[in-house]
């Protein structure tokens, strides 16, 4: 939950809370990837957890090679809908995730038992 729920709020500071200062965030099949938890934030504040985007993921937890991992869908609101984004791979340290892998192919969601969308449940 201190994984999901900051994601599902976009509450970047209890995200980055969870990280340790030294993190590794990668996103096949992207070539590009951010250390530190200051590249990380200028990233997720731009491109992922913006300003006003509460509600705009949904995350269903799965174990990927051994790992907590998660199965994120990203709002469509005008179908009002979830649909399956990126299967993300976590790696701790303790409490704190040292390394977060977000491999950005919805064809994976089927091996992990996931629906490849999920109804929008209430208002958003």
């Amino acid at each position: 939950m201190r994984y999901l729920h900051p994601w599902e709020a976009a509450d970047l500071e209890s995200l980055m809370a969870r990280l340790t200062t030294d993190v590794v965030f990668q996103s096949p099949p992207s070539s590009s990837w951010y250390r530190g938890a200051g590249a990380f934030r200028r990233f997720a504040g731009e491109h992922l957890l913006p300003d006003g985007s509460c509600g705009h993921w949904r995350l269903l937890p799965i174990r990927a090679s051994g790992q907590l991992g998660f199965g994120a869908y990203r709002l469509d609101k005008s179908r009002r809908l979830y649909l399956a984004h990126s299967i993300h791979v976590l790696y701790f340290d303790e409490d704190l995730i040292t390394e977060l892998v977000c491999i950005t192919d919805a064809d994976l969601f089927p091996l992990f038992g996931l629906l490849p969308e999920v109804v929008v449940q209430g208002s958003i």
